[in-house]
């Protein structure tokens, strides 16, 4: 009778021991599994992240090259103007030029 409480007491006790091992077992597998999720997560946080960051990028480019050309068209037509003024000025003395040329040797 003692023998065979005995030797249901350490089948019992074997059984712990694998039960805990297999509980170890376990949770370490568990532990691995959830750090390989928190490590794609990451993946996939970083990877958003930099979509995210690369379309703001563009989208300040298209504005800047928008607010660019809007400077840009703005000095042409200063330019413009500004070498219309002195192509203006420049033909209006090249015409007194020829005028004073002219009337003086047409005059002699």
């Amino acid at each position: 009778m003692i023998e065979s409480v005995l030797k249901e007491v350490k089948e019992a006790e074997k059984r712990a021991d694998e039960l805990q091992k297999e509980a170890y077992k376990r949770g370490k597998e568990l532990v691995l599994e959830a750090e390989a999720e928190a490590e794609r997560q990451k993946k996939l946080t970083v990877s958003g992240c930099k979509a995210a960051r690369q379309k703001a990028l563009q989208e300040a480019r298209r504005i800047a090259d928008e607010r660019s050309q809007t400077f840009i068209k703005k000095g042409a037509e200063s330019a413009d103007a500004f070498v219309d003024d002195k192509n203006s000025a420049a033909t209006d003395a090249a015409d007194r030029v020829v005028e004073a040329l002219l009337a003086k040797y047409i005059k002699e």
